[in-house]
């Protein structure tokens, strides 16, 4: 199997120094790296279990049981895909991973956002950690948050201000039973003043 290749990778090994020590933690994994070449493949293989076969089915078949768990809580699941910034443009690899998603959201009628648009503009503005960590930097994750924000949340939040309104006319429309209380007394008092009584 292609992932039994990595998990060698997260086994114990290294003494103290290179755990706590960030320079010398990055040399030894650099030279771990360099002697095992079949690493150099991991983005090509995770293109391609998520293009077809049982990674994939996993995949989707998690993805619907989040789904159905959130549902059975009245909890609104929406998804957001978060490129790889560091091959992300016109040859990108995983936009076939991307579409796939993003088809089976739409027939599952799970909202989602690719944020490939709106981050791929904006990759000569660096939007990763550094040339050796691939992660998205504050500036990617500031421009993913505003798209979420516009995009994948603002039905969301059309939907809540609706509720909020609805929720205020129907109180409106509810008679205020201290106000008609005074009314009442008031009636009462008039009633009595005037010498009339029931």
């Amino acid at each position: 199997e292609r992932g039994e290749r990595y998990v060698d990778l997260g086994k114990p090994g290294p003494p103290a120094i290179i755990c706590d020590t960030y320079f010398f933690n990055l040399l030894w994994f650099r030279v771990r790296l360099a002697m095992q070449p079949q690493v150099r493949n991991y983005y090509s293989d995770l293109a391609e279990a998520y293009r077809e076969g049982e990674p994939l089915r996993r995949f989707l078949g998690k993805l619907d049981d989040l789904h159905t768990l959130c549902a059975s809580h009245h909890i609104d699941l929406r998804v957001a895909i978060f490129p790889f910034l560091h091959n992300l443009g016109p040859d990108y690899p995983f936009a076939a991973a991307h579409r796939t998603i993003a088809d089976h959201c739409r027939k599952e009628e799970i909202p989602l956002l690719d944020l490939a648009p709106a981050l791929e503009p904006h990759l000569n503005e660096g939007l990763v950690v550094n040339r050796f960590d691939a992660h998205p930097n504050e500036r990617a994750h500031k421009l993913a948050a505003e798209a979420i924000e516009q995009d994948l949340l603002a039905a969301r939040g059309r939907l809540v201000d609706r509720r909020v309104e609805l929720r205020g006319a129907l109180h409106d429309r509810e008679p205020d039973r201290r106000a008609l209380g005074v009314g009442l007394h008031d009636q009462r008092e008039a009633a009595e003043q005037a010498g009339i009584h029931h």
